[in-house]
């Protein structure tokens, strides 16, 4: 699937979704998209990418995905909160979220880069697994696993999340 001029979100979904599996989107992808069954999305075009859009309002009908991967993005959003709202938002009951954010000592790599006069991103949030646990279930995630991951950098380690979507039962007294 390759980005065109003029992208119909929905359209990507409904091309894809014809196949033999659900869909998947990959928020943040540049040129890595996660796999060829992955939509791609990211604010710039890129050779990863299916669709042009921001990922705080996703142009995508709800529970449009079977899983969403975001690798290093949501750590450089204005509003964190309220893109894995919209993630939570396009995601099906009992989908996946996969999430990879940089720890701390990521953020001390892209400010050794900025003193190089490299400053890539404006924003870069700092997480810990407790600040990551307390987001996903402010938007409604309550199965998750966090945990560390080796980092891409020479040094210091990412968080990977993978939460579940999950509906919970609403009883009623008759």
């Amino acid at each position: 699937m390759s980005t065109t001029e003029n992208f119909e979100p929905q359209t990507v979904i409904d091309s894809i979704s014809q196949r033999d599996f659900l869909p998947s989107l990959d928020i943040g992808c540049g040129s890595n998209k996660a796999g060829s069954k992955c939509i791609g999305l990211d604010i710039l075009r890129s050779s990863g990418v299916d669709v042009i859009a921001s990922a705080d309002t996703l142009p995508f009908k709800d529970e449009s995905f079977a899983e969403i991967h975001t690798r290093r993005c949501v750590q450089h959003v204005k509003d964190d909160l309220r893109v894995l709202s919209e993630m939570y938002r396009v995601l099906q009951n009992t989908g996946k979220l996969k999430l990879v954010v940089a720890c701390w000592r990521g953020w001390l790599f892209y400010q050794v880069k900025w003193l190089l006069k490299k400053k890539p991103y404006n924003i870069f949030h700092i997480y810990t697994a407790g600040k990551l646990k307390r987001m996903f279930e402010k938007v409604g995630f309550h199965s998750m696993k966090i945990c560390k991951i080796k980092s891409i950098r020479l040094f210091g380690y990412d968080i990977a999340v993978e939460a579940k979507k999950e509906l919970l039962m609403q009883w009623t007294d008759y």
